[in-house]
């Protein structure tokens, strides 16, 4: 996701059900829907849905999407939500060995993620 600029709503992405999806979200991940290992559908993070997207990607039976939707939470509320999240991924890794260099990249890439 690109950097925002000082004047631009902070914004963030967020995993809905389809049936919650509406005309003119933004995609926040790119959208790939295969079938027999064959991509019948695709959209590109950063696409503005319609509802001819909307009702192709309900034919194929997709069940959620990743929206980017504006982060309305304060500074404080932020902090706590990835403290949260930290605590949680210290739970998941705490049997993990970190220095085996796959553990500690994979460690590493979901906590960037969870910190977007």
């Amino acid at each position: 996701m690109k950097e925002k600029e000082s004047n631009e709503r902070p914004t963030r992405l967020h995993y809905i059900p389809l049936v919650q999806a509406a005309p003119d979200m933004i995609l926040g991940m790119p959208l790939v829907l295969t079938e027999h290992g064959v991509v019948r559908f695709n959209l590109p993070a950063g696409h503005k849905l319609n509802q001819a997207n909307l009702d192709q990607i309900q034919t194929r039976h997709a069940e959620i999407i990743c929206v980017v939707e504006p982060d309305v939470r304060t500074p404080e509320e932020q902090e706590a939500a990835w403290a949260s999240a930290e605590k949680e991924l210290n739970t998941i890794f705490q049997l993990a060995d970190p220095q085996q260099v796959l553990i500690h990249n994979l460690r590493d890439a979901v906590m960037a993620y969870r910190r977007r």
